[in-house]
């Protein structure tokens, strides 16, 4: 008797772990959206209450296990380095930020004891926006898998850390990008290798195994099972030439197929499982030759999880011949005939292509999954733009303004928006711009137009950094202040320069009275 009573209790106790277990993986977090004040990041919650204060310099979205990260402070070094990338010695400007990463109460879960050395370009480096969203989006920092990647300060090597902030991955890495589905894309750089094999990428697993030889010139990410990995090889025939491959993975890192076309690139898989590719270039060798094997195939293509290319569901009929007529009559589209200029994920089942008119007018159609075009509603001829498919919700232009429609095409925010971001959960963040004025209205809204936190954003606002000149490993501090325009910069200068021609001028003309 007692033997069973100690079994049901054992059974009892393992049930209750187990289901506790599954309910902490469970765990949906509530959404919160980033907002911006005095040039300092918080964030709210979905009626407008302020969660998080705006103290942060920078912070990205909250990643499924419930963590943001929050940039604290920031240092430029005003000076010029060597970036190796592509083998050339490429001018750009150091800056080091400070970071660590907060959970849904501002709470600081892994200290912002974190220091990362980021290089770019002048052209980002003077522009705050573009320099944020730089950081905003790059995915090593993201957890994923339990896992994010860092960098050790001495060496300026990556690694992973866990949500606790402890190392689990050494750094031993060039550079990294985020795990996904249990594999993270890590590369090493080797100096002194002759082409190709200078940088070479592969994949790990969350142990840090090998899951792919370190072979590849460039990886993807593993989404619905599938990844891409491009390299070039010798051809057989003629030792002293290369010829590019791009290698089809499955999960394991096993080579499903390598004939898909080089010159593409494979942007990874969406829930509906078709992956987009675009042409984006062209491989060559160091001295700039093309690289063989290569086949022009249109501008866009999509992938199917076999690598077969997505085909129109029918034969393409005379009604389909031009663009223009596939929108105006409902045919099917040819990705490799037509002169498609642009294009969006399938998501929930549509994606959207564009292409500019003798008129230089950009017009947006959507396509579904058996490449069929679908007329616009409202009887107009086209979009003007559109944003994919997110959270149920597409982005659609017309006359100027921008509003939501869902994937039966019923309009559900009203066109009446300056511009807008892609739909995410819950709410929608516009934009309305006033007239003759740097005057810009950021709102978040709800799904049926009602606003919930709103602020006034002046263009000429910017964000400038200043450090001690006397100590540079000492973190700056990022000052807000408002500025001229460069316009109003230009007209001074111009009218300095002026000033000074009439002056020597007249004193001339004096001269020879």
């Amino acid at each position: 008797m007692a033997r069973k009573n100690f079994l049901f209790y054992l059974v009892l106790v393992v049930t209750t772990f187990c289901n506790i277990s599954c309910n902490r993986s469970k765990i949906q977090f509530q959404p919160l959206y980033e907002i911006e004040e005095n040039g300092l990041y918080g964030f709210i919650d979905s009626l407008g209450n302020k969660k998080i204060d705006t103290k942060y310099l920078c912070v990205s979205d909250f990643f499924d296990n419930g963590l943001a990260v929050a940039i604290v402070d920031t240092i430029y070094r005003n000076t010029y380095g060597k970036a190796f990338t592509d083998n050339k010695k490429i001018k750009s400007r150091f800056f080091y930020i400070k970071y660590g990463y907060i959970n849904q109460n501002g709470d600081f879960v892994i200290k912002p004891d974190l220091i990362r050395k980021i290089n770019v370009k002048d052209s980002v480096f003077y522009d705050s926006k573009r320099l944020f969203d730089l950081l905003r989006y790059d995915s090593s920092y993201f957890f994923e898998d339990g896992l994010a990647g860092y960098q050790d300060t001495l060496t300026n090597l990556y690694g992973f850390i866990d949500t606790l902030g402890r190392i689990k991955i050494e750094p031993i890495y060039n550079e990294v990008r985020n795990f996904s589905e249990g594999c993270a894309p890590v590369c090493k750089y080797n100096k002194n290798a002759q082409f190709p094999l200078e940088i070479s990428w592969g994949f790990i697993d969350t142990n840090n195994k090998k899951i792919t030889d370190m072979k590849y010139r460039k990886l993807s990410w593993m989404s619905k099972g599938r990844a891409f990995g491009y390299y070039e090889t010798e051809d057989s025939e003629h030792s002293s030439c290369y010829y590019a491959v791009v290698d089809f993975l499955d999960a394991n890192g096993h080579v499903i197929r390598n004939d898909l076309f080089p010159q593409f690139h494979y942007y990874g898989f969406s829930n509906d499982s078709i992956c987009l590719g675009e042409n984006l270039y062209t491989p060559v060798m160091p001295d700039g030759t093309p690289i063989k094997g290569l086949v022009h195939y249109g501008k866009f293509v999509l992938i199917k999880r076999d690598g077969s290319r997505l085909q129109p569901y029918c034969e393409r009929t005379e009604d389909a011949s031009s663009i223009e007529d596939i929108g105006e009559n409902l045919g099917y589209l040819s990705l490799e005939e037509n002169p498609i200029e642009f294009m969006t994920a399938m998501r929930n089942g549509f994606a959207a292509f564009g292409y500019t008119l003798d008129t230089g007018q950009e017009q947006w159609l959507f396509i579904d999954k058996y490449l069929r075009v679908h007329k616009p509603i409202n009887g107009w001829d086209a979009y003007e733009d559109i944003l994919p498919f997110r959270q149920g919700l597409a982005a659609i232009k017309h006359d100027g303004k921008w509003g939501y429609v869902n994937n039966k095409f019923d309009i559900i925010i009203p066109l009446k928006y300056d511009s807008c971001e892609s739909a995410r959960e819950g709410l929608l963040k516009v934009y309305l711009r006033k007239k003759t004025t740097h005057i810009t209205v950021e709102s978040y809204i709800t799904r049926k137009d009602s606003i919930v936190w709103q602020r006034v954003k002046n263009e000429n606002d910017t964000i400038n950094n200043f450090y001690s000149e006397k100590d540079k490993m000492k973190y700056g501090t990022w000052i807000y202040k408002n500025e001229d325009t460069k316009w109003t910069k230009h007209t001074i200068i111009f009218i300095i320069v002026v000033s000074g021609l009439l002056l020597v001028v007249s004193r001339r003309y004096k001269r020879k009275k």
